[in-house]
């Protein structure tokens, strides 16, 4: 028979052990959580951002039609080059290619935020008018007090102190 001089001790460091695991458990579905919530807003940002790239590139393709036409004419009056012609054509077709790409990264952030809010891919309405306008304040602090709110920071701090909790039962046994 072997006596361990402090078998409630023990006890108590794995009860605690156990506790500080839930913990840790509780603070990494609060990460999940926190990131779920977080994730929306970037998305919809990003879909925000990437209708305004719509915008220049349609004014940009307008301009260059434009230039385009002018190359054109000044070729048919003989006071310009094919080289002008084909390279306005060229940027034309580039930045409407681009054009689509860019519609295609749409439609995939619009399926990442119907799939982050649990429904079938439709259309996101946003406003992408004021999005230079937005105005966001940050509140700071000291980074170490900052790092202190995150979740998951906090689930590693409880699983460190569950394996020194968990040293200390293996010590007792």
């Amino acid at each position: 028979v072997v006596w361990t001089p402090d078998l409630f001790r023990a006890l108590r460091n794995a009860r605690d052990a156990a506790q500080q695991r839930y913990l840790a458990a509780v603070e990494k579905r609060n990460y999940f959580v926190t990131r779920l919530v977080a994730e929306i807003p970037e998305n919809y940002y990003r879909l925000m951002a990437l209708d305004k790239r719509i915008e220049n590139l349609d004014k940009t393709i307008e301009l260059q039609e434009q230039s385009l036409k002018i190359a054109k004419q000044k070729f048919d009056a003989g006071k310009g080059t094919g080289l002008a012609v084909q390279r306005f054509q060229a940027e034309v077709r580039k930045n409407q290619s681009e054009k689509l790409i860019v519609k295609q990264d749409i439609v995939e952030v619009e399926n990442r935020i119907n799939f982050l809010v649990n429904r079938f891919p439709e259309p996101v309405e946003r406003m992408s008018a004021g999005f230079f306008d937005l105005n966001i304040r940050l509140s700071v602090g000291v980074p170490s007090q900052l790092l202190q709110n995150r979740p998951d920071i906090r689930q590693a701090e409880r699983e460190l102190e569950a394996a020194g909790l968990d040293v200390k039962v293996a010590r007792a046994r």
